[in-house]
């Protein structure tokens, strides 16, 4: 095997032969685990990118071995987990959702931990001109156009309409306690995942279907409301502060991105809470950006991870 170096993990390379093993005879992903050396207690300032955790956390020891494997059925409980909150409770069928990402071991990847069955972060992308027809895919559809000002609802339109224009749905999700550095991981995975697809899956639907010319995802962000005074009241600031991004990885994304604005994300969802001491507004940021940027994010992804440590 060949190993490359992440900050803390080191990841052992194991190629499958194509075509791809069958998931439920193997579970193991092609590619690699990825094993972790203690990872940092704290992190580091919002403003130097790598944010504190702010959302859904899991307890996790130190010394760890991360795996990367194929979504199966069996994973549906854990990844409708970290997506309930994705646009909103009431917004979302998540359940839907899950369904298609469990059920597509083509493309897409779940992380797991010293061989137990919980997922603790995914990553994928479906087709949104294939699927358009489930109503998960027509509920983001329908939340970014409602989201977007009278600028912007033509490029949203032209992302999930166009027939001519294969748009992959981004899901990057994982429990926000995770060590940093299984962010770039995940990313080269679906980036693997997309080329191995596009060369042998054997369904030929499902294999243009992976063909992707450009990305979209919903990045979740948070703003600080309140401040401290000197009499230790929480006060409020008219406007906020400047919004950061809650995984550090989409802050670099959204430096590839030809197409981006602003959303606000439904207060009840809870997907973000503040562990500072002052509340948070929910945020979102929709952005897309062109396939051929993948190799330039992957990267900048790992430069960044290599110039924090």
């Amino acid at each position: 095997s060949t190993q490359s170096t992440w900050g803390f993990f080191f990841c052992h390379n194991t190629k499958k032969t194509p075509p791809k093993m069958n998931t439920e005879e193997t579970g193991r992903k092609r590619g690699r685990s990825v094993d972790e050396d203690p990872a940092p207690s704290a992190h580091p300032d919002p403003t130097e990118m790598e944010v504190d955790n702010v959302g859904d956390e899991v307890e996790i020891e130190d010394n760890h071995d991360f795996e990367f494997f194929d979504p199966v059925p069996d994973d549906f409980s854990c990844v409708k987990k970290l997506l309930e909150f994705y646009i909103g409770r009431n917004e979302f069928n998540s359940s839907e959702m899950s369904d298609l990402i469990c059920a597509q071991a083509s493309v897409g990847t779940v992380v797991k931990i010293d061989g137990s069955p919980e997922t603790y972060a995914f990553i994928t992308a479906v087709n949104v001109q294939q699927y358009r027809h489930l109503s998960c895919v027509q509920q983001v559809r329908r939340f970014c156009l409602e989201a977007a000002s009278e600028p912007q609802k033509a490029a949203v339109i032209d992302l999930f309409d166009n027939p001519t224009v294969q748009t992959g749905l981004l899901f990057h999700e994982r429990f926000l306690n995770l060590p940093l550095q299984i962010g770039p991981p995940l990313f080269q995975a679906l980036f693997r995942d997309v080329e191995w697809a596009l060369t042998n899956e054997e369904d030929p639907v499902c294999r243009a279907g992976f063909a992707f010319q450009r990305y979209v995802m919903i990045a979740p962000m948070y703003r600080e409301l309140g401040e401290h005074t000197a009499s230790g009241k929480r006060g409020r600031s008219a406007n906020g502060l400047e919004p950061y991004f809650v995984r550090w990885e989409d802050e670099v994304v959204s430096r590839f991105c030809d197409f981006k604005f602003l959303v606000q994300l439904p207060r009840s969802q809870g997907n973000v809470k503040s562990l500072f001491e002052c509340q948070v507004n929910q945020l979102g940021m929709v952005m897309a950006f062109p396939a051929s940027q993948f190799p330039n994010i992957l990267a900048t992804l790992e430069t960044v991870l290599a110039n924090s440590s």
